[in-house]
C-alpha cells in the first residue's frame, strides 16, 4: 500500500464518524428542547384545568422519549463506526457515548421514584455533547500532521 493510500484508509468511515458524532451533538440540543417543550406544555395544561398524573403526557414528553431512543441507535452507529474510522482514541469516546446513554436511561427511569437524579439525566445529557464533540473534532484532525510544538 502507498503512503497516499495509507492516508486515505478508514477516510470515508472517518468522515461518517464525524457526521454521526455532530448528530449526537445536535441530537442532545434537541433533546434539551423537547424537555423544555414538554414541562412548559406541561405546566400550561395544569393551568388549564388537566389533571396531570401518572397517566399526563403531552408532545414535548414523547418527543423527548423518542429523541433518546434515536439518539441510543446513532450512538451505537457511532460505535460500530468507530472499528474503521482510524481516529484516535476513537472507539474510546465511542465507547464512553455508549456507556452514558445506558447511564442516561438507568438515570431517566429512576429519577420518576428519585426526582434529584432527574438533574444527573440532564447533566449526563449534557455531556454527552461534550464527548461528542471531541469525538467529531478528533475525526477532523484525523489523518492532518501534528503541529510544530513551541519551545520543543
Amino acid at each position: 500500500m502507498s503512503g497516499k493510500d495509507m492516508r486515505t484508509a478508514g477516510g470515508g468511515a472517518r468522515a461518517a464518524y464525524r457526521v454521526l458524532a455532530i448528530v449526537v451533538m445536535a441530537g442532545v440540543a434537541l433533546q434539551v428542547a423537547f424537555v423544555a417543550f414538554g414541562a412548559f406544555g406541561m405546566l400550561s395544561d395544569a393551568d388549564d384545568g388537566v389533571t396531570v398524573d401518572g397517566a399526563y403526557d403531552n408532545l414535548g414528553q414523547q418527543l423527548h422519549s423518542f429523541g433518546g431512543s434515536a439518539l441510543a441507535v446513532v450512538v451505537l452507529a457511532l460505535l460500530v463506526v468507530s472499528f474503521f474510522a482510524r481516529v484516535p482514541r476513537g472507539r474510546t469516546l465511542a465507547g464512553v457515548l455508549t456507556g452514558m446513554v445506558v447511564l442516561q436511561f438507568v438515570l431517566a427511569m429512576t429519577a420518576y421514584s428519585v426526582p434529584l437524579l432527574g438533574t444527573l439525566h440532564g447533566l449526563n445529557g449534557l455531556a454527552m455533547a461534550g464527548v461528542a464533540g471531541t469525538a467529531a473534532r478528533r475525526a477532523s484532525r484525523a489523518g492532518q500532521p501534528e503541529p510544530a510544538r513551541a519551545g520543543g
